[in-house]
């Protein structure tokens, strides 16, 4: 069954939700902190957590929930602000 309640109108999994926070936290060292090794660690979190998202979860979901999903995930974001 895929969410549609909550938070779930607006993301395509509640989860991804909690994924602002590190962003955020890591977007704050990097502005206050601007070296070159801690802007690199903040791209490779920021890929890593792309790379789960769009190659492991998103098609797990479509094979989990077919069309329903695929319905779902056209009408909201992949994250709350995007």
């Amino acid at each position: 069954m895929v969410l549609n309640h909550k938070v779930g109108r607006y993301v395509h999994d509640e989860r991804y939700v909690t994924v602002a926070g590190p962003l955020l936290a890591i977007l704050a060292i990097v502005l206050s902190l601007p070296h070159p090794l801690i802007i690199v660690s903040a791209l490779v979190c920021w890929l890593s957590i792309e790379v789960i998202v769009r190659k492991i979860e998103e098609p797990y979901l479509i094979r989990t929930h077919g069309e329903e999903f695929i319905a779902y995930y056209n009408n909201t974001n992949r994250y709350l602000i995007f």
